[in-house]
């Protein structure tokens, strides 16, 4: 499905340009088979966009949480001042995650 998408013009990078990156993920997951952890580490990845986390990736939440936090699990929040995420994790981790 992905292939044909892309055949199909569907993965047009060029317009993910002008796109935040939950209208991507949105984007993405229109196309049988792709969810919003595959699109996530699409945009991550792929795409090149840093400021995007896969919160659905388990082990990546816990290696940081018991990493960097000292901790089990990650608290996640919903935050609007920051433009083009989605859900990001508590500032202390944000900090350490938008380096990379």
């Amino acid at each position: 499905n992905i292939a044909q998408a892309q055949l199909d013009g569907y993965l047009n990078i060029e317009l993910f340009e002008d796109l935040s990156n939950q209208e991507v993920i949105d984007h993405l997951c229109k196309i049988k088979g792709v969810g919003r952890w595959t699109a996530q580490w699409a945009l991550s990845r792929g795409i090149g966009r840093p400021d995007i986390f896969p919160e659905g990736d388990l082990v990546l939440n816990k290696l940081i949480a018991e990493h960097y936090l000292h901790t089990q699990e990650l608290i996640y929040r919903k935050s609007t001042n920051i433009p083009r995420t989605g859900n990001l994790i508590e500032p202390r981790l944000q900090d350490i995650y938008t380096k990379y």
